[in-house]
């Protein structure tokens, strides 16, 4: 009996994620997705295979972009991630993905 196995590359939607396009500009159309290496058993997936990397996409012009590199930590009284945070140099409301103040260009870091 021949067995044939093997892995293949896929992408795996989240969920939805919140904050602004940097490309097109439209909010709460972004998207967390996932890429995962899935194993393959006659070219059917089986598990739920090992994650690689995790990127946002949004719904409304397509493009592609990493993960904000300091999501989930905290700077100074401001949390970066999904929640908005208020520039404190000009009170400018800013998606939780940005660490840059859209209005007046204050950075967290």
């Amino acid at each position: 009996m021949f067995i044939w196995g093997g892995t293949r590359i896929g992408v795996r939607k989240l969920g939805p994620a919140t904050g602004k396009c940097h490309a097109c500009g439209s909010e709460g159309r972004l998207v967390n997705m996932q890429v995962v290496s899935q194993p393959t058993l006659y070219s059917f997936a089986i598990g739920y295979g090992t994650p690689l990397e995790e990127f946002l996409a949004c719904e409304a012009c397509g493009v592609k972009f990493r993960s904000h590199p300091l999501a989930g930590h905290q700077i100074g009284d401001v949390a970066i991630g999904s929640e908005n945070w208020a520039c404190p140099k000009c009170s400018a409301s800013n998606s939780g993905a940005v660490y840059r103040c859209g209005a007046c260009g204050y950075s967290l870091v």
